[in-house]
């Protein structure tokens, strides 16, 4: 995985009014010494700027922090030096502290980040001193997702979204949440593609997925991993870095080969071709499910050729396999995974419907089929087509809840009558779920983790209001207008909501896919 470019020249992002670039010559000197592969001298450099801060510079601190994480993260910890990491990082944590304290909204965005490297290199950190990775995921990388999670809610600057949608997706591969980062690199590569990163993090996010999750072995897999890896060769900055790319190009090379196929220019403009030929014989909807990245089809994770029409995912592999479980539990668990599949086909579909509507067009039902009353508030959009999209939200919380059920039922764990809610049911289930090891596991806890409120008191989530809009919806009053959002008085912008019911279902379309691989991986048999 490639992380994002380290954070811009601090004054590039923001500085105190009348203040003019005048840590140039500081920041010259510690790149120079970083480009030498110094990072101890330039460690010490920024110590003695910082003990000569006789006026508490906020400028010099946020410059500061920003080297500081960059060498904890992409030098000591590489070179495993962990006593400069503990040192570098430990001062970098100190100093985000006092700037925090200094309550100022407008590096808030960036204090965020620097949280959010810091936590994602001390889980690095910790795990390979033996740490526990659920711990671990729990007090550090899920820190690191929230925040760039924040992050990128607020990053208003378009080089710094896509850094730290890219350093996201990294976080999220950590956690095997493959299906979400993939979608993250996605954007990235189609706003941006004269930057090498996403490119070459999605090749890798691809290729651990498979490994991860037993992917069918077929070509056009590696052609298109070939195909990113060959685009950020293009861009590639250094020659260390082109250096890494063509080992992965040659990896997927010699993969090629076991289909007697090779990786050449004509080659991989014929399979793009005739992807993009069968992609244009699928209906309007399809298309739209594809282009949106809402299928529930493996293999449309890397190509939209004929293999990918239809919503078909299935705890078997296509080249047959044998399942450990008996056919009673297989049944339920059949039965659970059909019902979540059907459930998020029908809310995408409304969905759909609420983006395509056209009253006029439709032949049984209309607008004007429900008259509102004169005590109605205006502002408040009612109809058939808002009905869609309401639905849709609710439908898809629901059926969070459900792969909650299902993943007792996996572990042959009894309810015993209590309430199960995806958020926190590896909380509520603690000691009967601990020391399961799969990545899958962890990316539903993760998923989990993002969707609580608190855990034991203390915010953890970054999509906790999640819920609280579920809630409104289903027991009180939510209005959609086209004012500003105020969950606290019942209302939320349209336009707002939309992007939360996309959001949440990509996240439950993630939560399916890990659901299904986690079945897969720890019931499967692979025939020999």
């Amino acid at each position: 995985m490639y992380r994002a470019e380290k954070v811009r020249g601090i004054n590039k992002l923001w500085a105190i009014e009348g203040v003019n670039e005048q840590y140039d010559i500081e920041e010259e000197q510690i790149s120079l010494l970083l480009d030498q592969n110094k990072p101890d001298e330039a460690f010490e450099y920024i110590n003695v700027m910082l003990k000569k801060d006789e006026q508490n510079d906020i400028n010099l601190k946020l410059l500061s922090v920003s080297y500081l994480t960059y060498i904890s993260s992409d030098f000591f910890l590489t070179s495993k030096n962990y006593q400069g990491f503990i040192k570098s990082s430990g001062k970098a944590e100190k100093l985000i502290k006092q700037l925090k304290s200094l309550k100022i909204e407008e590096i808030n965005e960036m204090l965020l980040n620097f949280e959010a490297s810091l936590h994602q290199s001390k889980f690095k950190y910790k795990l390979s001193q033996e740490g526990k990775f659920a711990e671990l995921l729990k007090d550090h990388l899920q820190l690191a997702i929230s925040n760039y999670w924040r992050s990128l809610k607020c990053c208003t600057n378009f080089e710094e979204q896509y850094n730290i949608r890219n350093n996201l997706a990294n976080c999220l591969i950590s956690t095997g949440r493959f299906i979400e980062a993939l979608s993250l690199l996605n954007h990235n590569i189609n706003s941006n593609s004269n930057r090498f990163q996403s490119n070459a993090s999605w090749g890798h996010a691809m290729e651990y997925l498979k490994e991860a999750s037993l992917l069918p072995d077929v070509p056009s897999f590696y052609f298109e991993v070939s195909e990113r890896y060959l685009n950020a060769l293009k861009v590639a900055p250094s020659e260390h870095i082109m250096y890494q790319l063509k080992n992965d190009i040659e990896r997927c090379k010699a993969k090629l080969k076991q289909f007697d196929l090779d990786l050449t220019k004509e080659n991989l403009e014929l399979n793009r071709t005739q992807e993009q030929k069968e992609f244009s014989e699928f209906s309007e909807f399809r298309k739209y499910v594809l282009k949106n990245e809402l299928s529930l089809n493996e293999h449309a994770l890397h190509c939209h050729c004929k293999n990918s029409e239809k919503d078909n995912l299935s705890i078997g592999l296509y080249g047959g396999s044998t399942h450990i479980n008996n056919p009673e539990k297989l049944k339920k668990l059949e039965r659970y995974l059909s019902r979540v599949k059907s459930e998020f086909s029908f809310a995408r579909l409304l969905f759909y419907k609420f983006e395509q509507f056209d009253s006029g067009s439709l032949q049984f039902y209309h607008h004007d089929d429900v008259e509102t009353t004169s005590a109605q508030v205006d502002d408040d959009l009612l109809g058939y087509d808002i009905e869609h999209l309401r639905t849709s939200y609710r439908i898809l919380y629901g059926l969070l809840d459900k792969i909650a059920s299902l993943i007792l039922l996996h572990y042959n764990i009894p309810e015993n009558g209590k309430s199960v809610y995806f958020e926190d049911v590896f909380h509520q289930f603690q000691a009967e779920l601990s020391g399961i090891e799969n990545i899958h596991f962890f990316a539903l806890f993760s998923m989990s983790l993002d969707l609580s409120q608190s855990l034991d008191g203390v915010k953890v989530g970054s999509l906790g209001f999640y819920k609280k809009i579920r809630n409104k919806l289903e027991h009180g009053l939510l209005i959609l207008n086209e004012n500003e959002t105020s969950l606290e008085n019942g209302q939320i912008n349209i336009s707002e909501f939309k992007d939360f019911v996309i959001e949440l279902m990509r996240l439950s379309k993630s939560a399916i896919f890990s659901s299904y691989y986690l079945i897969r991986t720890e019931t499967i048999m692979i025939k020999e």
